[in-house]
């Protein structure tokens, strides 16, 4: 759970800041900011580029807030759309309290763009050299795929790499070491008082999370380009407390008209699981009934289309 402290009694010492996560796509961000969380606040696949978007999730403790930047990952952008979410990324490390690199226990050189990511990182702090830099801790990953001495050179390379603050090996799947990490991120939080009402678990919307919830259901169900050229955009969402009812119009928009044959599917197969398996996601997290209605459309080369990425909820957050 998030606890929360009394607005009236903050103490004196309490810490609160922003950390943004830096690492490559499919590192498991996302997953990590869930757990710490304790619920959905950002979808996860296995799919590359599942976030597209900056999400604040927002850690209460006794002591301390920590809010957590999950971005896109870092990699070669080659639409706008990718283009955006990369700047998206650069742009949540300015002004940071602190900053989460998240890398694989493999091998630098078996993880190509993490050089990359070290330059940006030095260069936000060398355009900061007139204050103290901004810490960075190293977050080793995916700690439930291998055995615990297989990760000693991959520490050893890492602090050779950069001056991390500190290099904590975790599983976000499985919990491991993330109340050591938490610990470490609280303890280089500046003293402050919260800067998000303690009752709150994201800064995005419940029509934002319901959108991305379809869209994590289609990253499981299609294959090939589909995934990376859909968008879900919420037409109408009414919720009706009476009846404990949700009603939801959504449009999946995708790029060609291949694209849409193959999400509605054989007589329509594929679509009708995809609204079965995202109605009961939805279903899991909001105590409503869900009556989810999905349509497909085609809006041609949408992720090179700025007007569109506006129209869509992508570039103007």
């Amino acid at each position: 759970m998030n606890p929360t402290v009394d607005a009236d009694n903050i103490p004196s010492n309490f810490r609160a800041g922003t950390v943004p996560l830096a690492g490559l796509t499919n590192v498991g961000k996302s997953t990590l900011v869930n757990k710490l969380i304790g619920q959905k606040v950002s979808i996860a696949s296995p799919k590359p580029q599942t976030t597209r978007h900056r999400i604040r999730a927002i850690l209460n403790r006794p002591a301390s807030q920590i809010v957590l930047l999950d971005t896109p990952g870092l990699h070669g952008p080659k639409t706008q759309l990718s283009k955006w979410m990369v700047r998206s990324a650069l742009k949540s490390l300015d002004g940071a309290d602190a900053i989460l690199l998240l890398i694989e226990p493999r091998p630098w050189n078996e993880q190509p763009g993490l050089e990359r990511i070290i330059r940006n990182l030095t260069e936000v702090n060398c355009a900061a050299r007139s204050s103290a830099p901004t810490p960075v801790l190293l977050a080793i990953n995916k700690m439930d795929n291998i055995p615990k001495q297989a990760v000693l050179p991959v520490i050893r390379e890492s602090a050779a790499k950069y001056p991390f603050h500190e290099i904590i090996p975790v599983s976000a799947h499985t919990g491991i070491n993330l109340d050591v990490l938490v610990e470490a991120i609280e303890n280089v939080m500046p003293v402050s008082p919260p800067l998000f009402p303690q009752d709150m678990s994201s800064d995005r919307s419940e029509r934002f999370l319901i959108g991305e919830l379809i869209r994590e259901t289609i990253l499981y169900r299609s294959h090939q380009e589909v995934p990376h050229c859909v968008a879900v955009v919420i037409e109408a969402m009414a919720v009706d407390d009476a009846k404990h009812r949700m009603d939801i119009n959504a449009a999946i928009i995708v790029e060609r008209p291949g694209q849409k044959k193959i999400l509605i599917g054989k007589q329509g197969s594929l679509i009708k699981d995809i609204g079965m398996r995202a109605r009961q996601e939805i279903e899991r997290i909001f105590p409503y009934h869900v009556r989810l209605e999905l349509w497909v459309r085609v809006a041609a080369k949408w992720r090179d289309r700025h007007e569109l990425l506006t129209q869509f909820g992508i570039e103007d957050h």
